[in-house]
C-alpha cells in the first residue's frame, strides 16, 4: 500500500520532487523562471483577468489550514475569487 500525504492529492507532481527548491524571499518561481514577487504577481494578475477558466490551486498548506500564515493566504485566495467571480 502507497503511503499518502498531500502531495498525492496534487493535480501536478510536488516541484521539489523534480528537485525545484523554494525560492528566496522576495523572489518567486514563474513557470521555469525566477523573478521578482512583483513580477510574478503582474503576470498572475493578468493571466487571471484574461482567462475564461481561471484556477486557483492553493496547494496543501492553504487547503489544510497548516499554519496561521496559511490561513491569512486563504482567506486572500478567498478575496482573489471573489473579485474574479468565481462560483
Amino acid at each position: 500500500m502507497a503511503n499518502l500525504g498531500p502531495a498525492d492529492y496534487s493535480p501536478y507532481p510536488v516541484a521539489t520532487y523534480d528537485g525545484l527548491l523554494t525560492p528566496p524571499e522576495g523572489q518567486a518561481m514563474l513557470l521555469t523562471d525566477m523573478v521578482d514577487e512583483e513580477v510574478a504577481m503582474r503576470e498572475i494578475a493578468r493571466v487571471m483577468l484574461t482567462s475564461d477558466n481561471a484556477t486557483i490551486f492553493p496547494g496543501p498548506q492553504v487547503l489544510y489550514a497548516w499554519s496561521e500564515e496559511a490561513k491569512k493566504k486563504a482567506t486572500l485566495i478567498k478575496e482573489m475569487s471573489e473579485v474574479l467571480g468565481a462560483k
